[in-house]
C-alpha cells in the first residue's frame, strides 16, 4: 500500500528519468506525465484533460500558456490551486526575463494575470518548477506572490543574466515535502472552502465530462480523505 507521500517520491524519480532521457521535453508534457503517473498508482487521483490548447485570447486573459487546476479534497472541504508550470533545468539562464517576467499580455506580466485569475476564482496561485538536480529534487512549488517579488527584484537589480536556478528554488518547496508534510496541515487555514459543483461532479462521476467553463485547463483532483499514513 502506498501513501501520496511515498507515491510522490516515486513519481519525482520518474519525472527525473523522463527529463534525463528527453532533454527538450516541454512543461505541458511533463505535467501531463506527472499526473498520469499519479493516476496510475492511486485511483483516488482524478485527471481531467483539457479539451484543447489555449488560444492567444485565452492566454492573454488568464496569464497562463499552460494552466492547471489542482484540487486537494478532504471531507467536504477543498483546497484549490491555480498553477503555472515552468522548466528550469540549467543552473543559469535568462530566468529573470523568460521565466519570472514572462510577457503574456503587455503591459502585464504573466504572474500578474495569474494572480488576478486566481483571485477571481478564489484559488491559491502557484508556480510549479521542473528541474533535474537529483531524483529527489525534480519538482518544486512556489507561491506566485514570492515569484512576483523575485521577478520585480531581479529586474530592478538588472540581474536578468545572472539569476540562477537556485535563486528560484530558494523561494520554492520540494513537492515531496508538500505531500509528505505541508498539505497534511493545509486544511487548518482559511484557504479551504466548500467543494464546487463541477468538482463534486468529477468526484462522483467516472465519465469525467469536461465542464464547459474549464475546457482549456487540465484539472487534477486528489482525495486526501482516506490518506494512508
Amino acid at each position: 500500500m502506498y501513501s501520496l507521500c511515498s507515491e510522490t517520491k516515486r513519481v519525482s524519480e520518474e519525472v527525473y528519468d523522463f527529463i534525463d532521457n528527453i532533454s527538450n521535453v516541454q512543461e505541458e508534457t511533463l505535467t501531463e506525465y506527472l499526473f498520469w503517473q499519479w493516476r496510475k498508482i492511486n485511483k483516488r487521483v482524478k485527471f481531467i484533460e483539457r479539451k484543447n490548447l489555449h488560444t492567444k485570447k485565452e492566454e492573454a486573459e488568464t496569464g497562463a500558456d499552460f494552466e492547471i487546476e489542482i484540487w486537494l479534497i478532504k471531507g467536504k472541504k477543498a483546497l484549490p490551486f491555480l498553477v503555472q508550470a515552468k522548466k528550469i533545468i540549467k543552473t543559469t539562464n535568462s530566468y529573470c526575463k523568460k521565466s519570472l517576467n514572462y510577457d503574456c499580455s503587455k503591459p502585464k506580466k504573466q504572474y500578474e494575470l495569474l494572480l488576478e485569475e486566481a483571485k477571481k476564482h478564489n484559488m491559491i496561485p502557484l508556480y510549479m518548477f521542473y528541474t533535474a538536480k537529483s531524483k529527489s529534487e525534480t519538482i518544486y512549488i512556489a507561491s506566485a506572490y514570492k515569484v512576483k517579488k523575485l521577478a520585480i527584484d531581479c529586474m530592478k537589480k538588472k540581474k536578468s543574466k545572472t539569476i540562477t536556478r537556485e535563486d528560484i528554488l530558494s523561494i520554492s518547496k520540494n513537492i515531496i515535502e508538500c505531500f509528505c508534510h505541508t498539505f497534511k496541515h493545509a486544511f487548518d487555514n482559511n484557504h479551504s472552502h466548500d467543494i464546487p459543483a463541477y468538482i463534486s461532479q468529477y468526484l462522483n462521476d467516472n465519465n469525467n465530462q469536461m465542464h464547459e467553463e474549464y475546457h482549456f485547463r487540465d484539472i487534477v483532483i486528489i482525495n486526501l480523505s482516506k490518506e494512508i499514513v
